[in-house]
């Protein structure tokens, strides 16, 4: 799980979070005055992730939707500022306006993807998904297990977010948020 900062007990500013993230090797989160170390990712976490940002920019080339990697900061509207695995932004991307960020943060992604972990897992399907949700132009969630073949995928249809897993490696996520289908054979190609 992600682990809070040394200091007991402190609130720290937005401020003082965007100047740890200069200074820092590791990426942290950010909600609610507290700064959180996040857990470095292993080899099938990262090839995952490598994976669906690669198959994603092959089907959207000459789109103006673009993926991006893991290093990709985001905010929510709920004050949660995090790094997911991988995104989708169409369109232009709007980047947070503040002096410290400098532009690094994007707040208007239409598809967040989560590789999971042991130790996150519960944190990424719940409190995490809450904090996603509440961004307005995201359309589409996909959650991708790293130990066995499973992804469930979330998305937002009339106003209410509806859920589907896929389990086998011959089946295609058919995504609604980007004009693209996802075999799982890519998802996990060399896992």
């Amino acid at each position: 799980m992600i682990e809070s900062m040394p200091q007991s007990q402190r609130n720290y500013s937005l401020d003082d979070y965007f100047d740890v993230e200069t200074h820092s090797e590791i990426r942290h989160e950010y909600f609610a005055g507290q700064i959180f170390a996040m857990a470095g990712g292993s080899y099938r976490h990262n090839r995952i992730s490598s994976n669906i940002v690669v198959a994603l920019g092959v089907r959207l080339r000459g789109t103006s939707c673009t993926p991006l990697g893991s290093d990709m900061r985001i905010s929510t509207e709920s004050g949660l500022y995090t790094y997911p695995d991988a995104l989708v932004v169409c369109g232009e991307p709007e980047l947070l306006k503040h002096p410290i960020d400098r532009g690094e943060t994007l707040t208007n992604p239409v598809l967040l993807i989560e590789v999971l972990s042991k130790s996150t897992r519960q944190y990424d399907l719940q409190e995490k998904f809450d904090h996603y949700r509440a961004i307005t132009t995201l359309r589409e969630c996909l959650f991708v297990e790293q130990e066995v073949v499973s992804v469930e995928r979330r998305w937002l249809s009339e106003g209410s977010w509806r859920s589907e897993s896929r389990a086998n490696l011959s089946e295609v996520l058919r995504l609604t948020s980007v004009p693209a289908e996802l075999p799982l054979s890519e998802i996990y190609e060399g896992v």
